[in-house]
């Protein structure tokens, strides 16, 4: 059910658009790690500028898709009588719903950050420069789990609340703390400075060497 769910969001508009930004972040990143590379210049920063980029491009496209009315397309499309047929209830459909986002926001996240992770491993040069790049790897791994469960779980939970009016409640809950922080001046919780913090964390620190 899960998978039907997440099958469900990667079949919208802003599902295929997520992995065309995801494959375009990997593509044109890669291509200029690739120069950084053969410069001997460090590939950390790359990586943590990818993670923001994929944060909110492919992730923030399948969240817009977990946002639309997801409930009333599975109920058009009797996705609900078939969960009932197997014994299912309506919540556990909801929770699947739930999983299904967030599972695709993570992978459309750490595609493009794990690949350059890894590219920026390979390219280390040594056995023991390629150790020293596992913990930006693992930042990246980190980083696409966070932001996936994130923006995908409230994507989700913005379509369940707001139905139709699901997209402008994301937008209301991602946006709205960041740009009243930038108003008034002071420290407010919001989902970009969060995202934000944990890539300074986990690849600007150390592990982005």
């Amino acid at each position: 059910l899960i998978a039907l769910a997440r099958a469900r969001i990667a079949r919208t508009s802003a599902g295929r658009l997520a992995w065309f930004f995801a494959a375009a972040t990997a593509f044109g990143f890669g291509l200029i790690g690739a120069g950084l590379a053969a410069a001997g210049s460090p590939l950390g920063g790359l990586v943590a500028r990818a993670a923001a980029w994929s944060a909110w491009l492919p992730g923030g496209l399948v969240a817009f898709a977990a946002a639309g009315n997801v409930r009333g397309r599975d109920r058009k499309d009797g996705i609900d009588v078939l969960a009932a047929s197997r014994g299912l209830s309506v919540y556990a459909l909801d929770a699947a719903r739930l999983l299904g986002a967030m599972l695709h926001a993570t992978l459309a996240v750490g595609a493009p950050v794990l690949a350059l992770a890894l590219f920026a491993m390979a390219v280390a040069g040594s056995a023991r420069a390629a150790f020293a790049r596992l913990g930006l790897v693992l930042g990246a791994l980190i980083f696409a789990i966070v932001a996936g469960v994130t923006l995908g779980g409230l994507g989700a939970i913005s379509g369940r609340i707001g139905r139709e009016r699901g997209p402008l409640l994301l937008a209301v809950l991602v946006l709205g703390p960041w740009m009243i922080e930038g108003w008034i001046g002071r420290g407010v919780f919001s989902i970009p400075d969060a995202l934000e913090g944990i890539i300074r964390m986990m690849l600007r620190g150390g592990a982005a060497s």
